[in-house]
């Protein structure tokens, strides 16, 4: 679709119905100059490819709009470079919306790695625990069967072995 405008009321106005895929403005307009209307193109609509056309612009005026945002101009002594000028202003474009998406998609590919992290701890750390209960709970089983046994055996060695019996009363404390 295309929209032409010729002053800032309605420029402003095509700029909130919708984004455009590329916006072409002359330098010099009479109720807009072309400063404004990529200050406010960049404010609404950073992504959209900014092209001056323009009678006359001189070298200073033409890199100081590249340093504010635009991403080219063509004199219209040299309408002939306008077509180039577009398809490579839409490619960089798309090559820059492209970027931000597989940069969104690598975002949430990190997010996702952070949190699975985070589970994967999380499930480690519970499987310690659970080992280790495991672990104190067959040892416990096992060493009250073994004093256990201990204290049966104590009981049946005889009186005259007093150094054994002294073991068996102060064990496990040593």
């Amino acid at each position: 679709m295309l929209e032409h405008v010729d002053n800032k009321d309605d420029f402003i106005r095509q700029l909130e119905r919708f984004a455009p895929d590329l916006i072409l403005s002359d330098f010099s307009l009479p109720s807009l100059d072309g400063y404004t209307a990529l200050e406010i193109v960049r404010e609404k609509h950073p992504e959209v490819p900014f092209i001056f056309v323009t009678g006359t612009l001189g070298e200073e005026v033409a890199i100081e709009t590249l340093k504010k945002g635009a991403t080219g101009y063509v004199l219209k002594q040299r309408l002939s470079r306008l077509v180039p000028s577009v398809l490579s202003a839409l490619r960089e474009a798309e090559a820059q919306l492209e970027r931000r998406r597989a940069e969104a998609k690598l975002q949430q590919s990190h997010e996702q790695l952070r949190a699975l992290s985070v589970h994967l701890q999380y499930v480690r750390e519970e499987e310690r625990i659970r080992i280790a209960r495991e672990v104190h709970d067959e040892l416990g089983q096992s060493l009250t069967g073994l004093k256990l046994q201990l204290t049966w055996l104590a009981g049946r060695l005889p009186k005259n072995l007093k150094p054994l019996h002294g073991k068996f009363r102060r064990w496990p404390k040593e």
